[in-house]
């Protein structure tokens, strides 16, 4: 059976001053795949990552070669039933954003950038400080749904409101309910 190429995501902070601040986000979406039958091998320059699910019956490689250096023994990574998250910590210090996560600069189809976690180079010192404690956890869905709130327009909250209030919630979350 041929390995797959799993889907991977990418978010990044770049700090001159302090190496806390100065990291690779990297989620690799592998789904049952058990610890057991996981391998990574983090290096500098790269990582090389192998794993199979047996509920799912597929087998997963990938290779990467990294952009600029990473420190392995400062990284962290976090294994889940869903995938595997690794915060990488970037070797040299740097207040510029790495311009790709990978050496060569052809795209590849299973690399996407994070979303949820990228901020932009200039607002990053703005950015809220992340939790490393609950790293790999679930986040807090309610402060999620309470942010999203805040965010809409009032004639728009208003209604949403009102559709909680009366109970009518049938498809929200039961975090987005609980908001109200």
């Amino acid at each position: 059976m041929a390995s797959l190429t799993p889907e991977v995501l990418w978010a990044q902070r770049s700090s001159k001053s302090d190496a806390e601040k100065n990291f690779i986000y990297l989620t690799i979406k592998v789904a049952d795949v058990p610890a057991s039958s996981l391998k990574l091998d983090l290096k500098p320059t790269g990582l090389t990552f192998s794993g199979h699910s047996d509920s799912l019956k597929r087998s997963y490689s990938l290779e990467l070669e990294f952009y600029g250096e990473v420190d392995p023994a400062e990284s962290k990574i976090h294994h889940s039933g869903r995938d595997v998250e690794i915060i990488l910590r970037k070797k040299e210090l740097d207040d510029a954003y790495w311009p790709r996560l990978l050496k060569e600069s052809k795209k590849v189809h299973f690399l996407k950038t994070d979303f949820d976690k990228w901020v932009d180079e200039d607002e990053q010192n703005e950015a809220a400080e992340e939790d490393f404690s609950q790293f790999g956890g679930m986040k807090d869905l309610t402060a999620n749904a309470v942010c999203w709130y805040q965010r809409l327009d009032t004639q728009s909250a208003g209604a949403l409101a009102s559709t909680v209030s009366s109970g009518n919630t049938k498809g929200c979350g039961k975090a987005f309910a609980n908001c109200f």
